[in-house]
């Protein structure tokens, strides 16, 4: 397999590409030609190549959304089932180190230093067993590293997160949270809900469209 047909098959396949996530794939889409050509390939597939922020990432999406419309319900639900648990992490980061910026893309998060905090935190424990209660990161351990363990475990599986030392635990963040922060502006204005409120409201909601 050529090496734009690896690339092309790994976009149809839903991944997400940044620097940080692929870096070998997104070196490989920053060359214009290339991104021309993979664009046109898509294309004749009824496929688009979107990109975040004029070039910070590249997914693949429909060209014409509105002929997939039960397939973008149900990939719009499950976006919204994973806001609460993904938002619930969001302010467990912001309230263990008092910052509250949002993660951003190149940020690094080092395990063993949120373990400590939630360890002497009995409210950010206490929310980090609701996070784990979720499907989407789903955790039956008792202790606290093994429940951040396959949380971050997850975010690695869904490319928010990339190992930058995997012996120190150290993690990098992709640009996939800047996606996440523009689905969740979307929804906001859909569902005219504020962004403090997304992680206390019911996950899934219907009649969306």
């Amino acid at each position: 397999m050529t090496e734009f047909s690896s690339i092309a098959q790994a976009l149809m396949q839903g991944i997400f590409v940044c620097q940080y996530s692929h870096p070998d794939l997104y070196a490989y889409l920053q060359k214009p030609p290339h991104l021309t050509d993979m664009e046109r390939y898509l294309g004749k597939l009824g496929l688009t190549l979107s990109q975040l922020n004029d070039g910070e990432a590249y997914y693949c999406s429909y060209q014409q959304p509105q002929e997939y419309l039960p397939e973008l319900k149900q990939q719009f639900k499950s976006i919204i089932e994973s806001l609460k648990p993904l938002v619930s992490f969001l302010r467990l980061i912001q309230q263990g180190t008092n910052n509250d910026d949002v993660i951003r893309a190149g940020d690094l998060l080092r395990l063993a230093e949120i373990q400590t905090i939630v360890e002497n935190s009995p409210p950010l424990d206490q929310q980090l067993n609701k996070i784990v209660s979720s499907n989407l990161f789903k955790s039956s351990s008792a202790a606290i590293d093994g429940k951040l363990k396959q949380v971050f475990k997850r975010l690695l599986e869904l490319d928010y997160l990339t190992q930058a030392n995997p012996t120190r635990q150290i993690y990098q963040a992709t640009s996939k949270w800047t996606l996440l922060q523009e689905q969740i502006d979307f929804i906001n204005d859909v569902e005219k809900l504020s962004l403090e409120t997304i992680a206390e409201v019911k996950p899934v909601q219907e009649g969306l469209f």
